[in-house]
């Protein structure tokens, strides 16, 4: 998987172990309005669940919290490869409006190329932005399956290869007494399992940061694999 280990890793599938990986995705904002928008991506999004969705840049940004209230697919696009991929157009449905940022984000739609000063009350008026289309940002998070863990990383599997050298912010409950563990994490490579279907990925992921207290935790979860390897039931 393109790394040399130090550290032994050590099954760990029979305890259901998820790990969160967190990341973001550029987006198309197609339309807007105070209430809402509709954006344009490439990552597959769950209809009722709730994302950040950042609009803008520097001190024009605006970050706002939104929930998927419907979502299609509508095509599909050239990746940097050549490769297809598929397009997906999404509703938002703005959470956070009665703060601070939803006066921002007036600002934000009323600064928009393309759009002239609107003399009207926004929320519930859509607004066609102009071209280039503006571009969004916005937090994700998936959950995959712990197959193999070590102190140095770990073995996960994934619905698509992930690029080698990739980095994510990723997170692990690993007990209910020590909460969740924290830590920066590269994709080392990533393989096809034989005979899946439809295909899944075994995942090396090296730890390239982790606090000194999640690390501790880590530690302790990997000796109680030792342990129980070393005083697992005799046969």
């Amino acid at each position: 998987m393109g790394e040399r280990r130090n550290h032994k890793r050590y099954p760990v599938e029979e305890k259901q172990v998820l790990c969160k990986m967190l990341y973001a995705s550029e987006a198309r904002l197609g339309n807007i309005s105070v209430g809402g928008a509709l954006i344009h991506l490439n990552k597959r999004l769950r209809i009722g669940q709730e994302y950040v969705v950042a609009l803008g840049t520097g001190d024009a940004a605006v970050t706002l919290k939104a929930a998927v209230v419907r979502e299609r697919l509508a095509g599909f696009d050239k990746n940097e490869k050549g490769e297809s991929v598929p397009r997906y157009e999404v509703g938002l449905q703005f959470e956070n409006v009665l703060t601070g940022e939803g006066a921002r984000l007036v600002e934000f739609i009323q600064d928009s190329p393309g759009v002239r000063k609107l003399n009207v009350r926004l929320r519930g008026t859509r607004v066609e932005l102009g071209r280039p289309e503006t571009s969004a940002v916005v937090g994700l998070h998936d959950f995959f399956q712990v197959k193999k863990i070590g102190v140095g990383g770990m073995l996960i599997e994934t619905p698509a290869r992930l690029e080698a050298d990739a980095r994510f912010h990723m997170e692990m409950r690993l007990s209910d007494e020590d909460g969740e563990v924290s830590f920066l994490g590269r994709v080392t490579g990533s393989k096809p399992v034989a005979g899946s279907k439809p295909p899944v990925y075994d995942t090396g992921i090296q730890i390239l940061h982790i606090a000194a207290r999640d690390r501790k935790v880590l530690e302790g979860f990997v000796n109680s694999l030792k342990d129980n390897g070393r005083n697992g039931p005799r046969t």
